[in-house]
């Protein structure tokens, strides 16, 4: 899932929570060992004399009890939190703030436990892995990157787009794509670059200095394909699909299948793109991503032997006149019924694997590069 800058929450918001959340349990602790255990004494006897190794060495041990208790509270209260269905402590409640996994879903119980013992890390060295959001792009700390996470304004939702229609009937598409449709190498529609611009993007983006959300793809996607459909502003995709060059076709086929999957799953792909549904199985063999095409296929076909219930959930959820909570349900339940999704959606977030897709596509676009341009 893809997180826009506009979704990620502001470095301010993010340390006003982490005060209005540490605060409190700092403060309790301190109270408790000032109250039972001489915190007071200790501490009143060292004012007196800083340099007394005696009073210094307790007053170091106790403060030192004070910060480890406390902070092991607050990472288990933020554990608690952040793996319930409020994905938030008080404190990012109250700044209106969210942690999210990096598919933009909710973290699960063990994601939550992976990012906030993850922090210890980050507190070491002067508290670097922290300092680091205040640097990072995606204003991600140490303990973020270890377990893939984002910290997102409260508005930020990773609903499926799915199409909606006003009839609730649901029909087959009319067309099954096909990545051999039509013309194959006639270039119709040219993009408005040169062969300089594709040796600059190699320049540019190099992959052993792979960025998820800045990289040659996302270059090759914008120039390539986008602002060529853009400008041609075709009423008939049918038509458009025919007219386009083989390798038009796949790069097409591929951002329907990413940009789906990464939002909610190679489900929420074929219900929003039943007709790119054999496209997708063309392309994915097409660019050389073969373990991802065979585990797609095992998709499609449990897909074929569950198709009447898949074609139910998706007539609820596109019927407008059912609640908000019936429509949704309908929609989660057709991920029980096609389980294969999941082998893919155990990899297909990792950063590790998008370079290598990501590669396979661009050596695909360079190696049929008169497709494009």
């Amino acid at each position: 899932m893809e997180i826009s800058d506009s979704d990620l929450a502001s470095r301010g918001k993010r340390l006003v929570a982490f005060l209005i959340d540490n605060f409190p349990i700092t403060f309790l602790i301190a109270l408790v060992y000032f109250r039972f255990f001489g915190f007071e004494e200790v501490y009143m006897t060292y004012l007196e004399d800083p340099t007394d190794e005696e009073s210094k060495s307790a007053f170091i041990r106790l403060r030192n009890q004070v910060r480890d208790i406390s902070f092991f509270l607050y990472l288990s209260y933020c554990i608690l939190m952040e793996g319930s269905e409020l994905q938030a402590t008080l404190g990012k409640r109250i700044m209106k703030i969210k942690v999210v996994h990096h598919s933009g879903q909710p973290l699960s119980l063990i994601q939550a436990v992976n990012r906030n013992i993850s922090k210890i890390l980050s507190s070491i060295v002067y508290s670097i892995g922290f300092i680091w959001i205040l640097f990072d792009k995606k204003h991600q700390g140490w303990h973020d990157k270890i377990a893939k996470t984002y910290v997102v304004n409260e508005t930020y939702e990773n609903l499926p787009e799915m199409v909606s229609k006003p009839e609730t009937e649901v029909t087959a598409p009319s067309q099954f794509h096909s990545i051999s449709d039509g013309n194959q190498n006639n270039l119709l529609y040219e993009a408005d670059v040169q062969h300089e611009w594709i040796e600059e993007m190699q320049h540019k983006y190099r992959w052993d200095d792979f960025e998820l959300y800045d990289n040659r793809l996302t270059s090759y996607t914008t120039k390539l394909f986008d602002d060529v459909v853009r400008e041609l502003n075709y009423a008939d995709d049918g038509l458009l699909w025919n007219n386009l060059t083989r390798g038009q076709k796949t790069l097409w086929t591929f951002t329907l299948f990413h940009a789906d999957t990464n939002n909610g799953g190679v489900y929420q792909f074929l219900m929003n793109w039943p007709e790119f549904i054999f496209a997708a199985q063309e392309m994915l063999r097409e660019i050389g991503a073969i373990e991802l095409a065979e585990d797609y296929d095992a998709v499609v076909n449990q897909l074929t032997q569950e198709i009447d219930n898949i074609a139910e959930f998706k007539q609820k959820f596109n019927d407008k006149s059912l609640g908000w909570e019936a429509r949704w349900e309908a929609f989660t339940s057709g991920y029980d019924h096609l389980d294969s999704t999941k082998k893919i959606e155990t990899y297909f977030y990792e950063d590790e694997f998008k370079k290598e897709l990501y590669q396979k596509v661009c050596k695909y676009i360079e190696s049929n590069i008169d497709q494009f341009i």
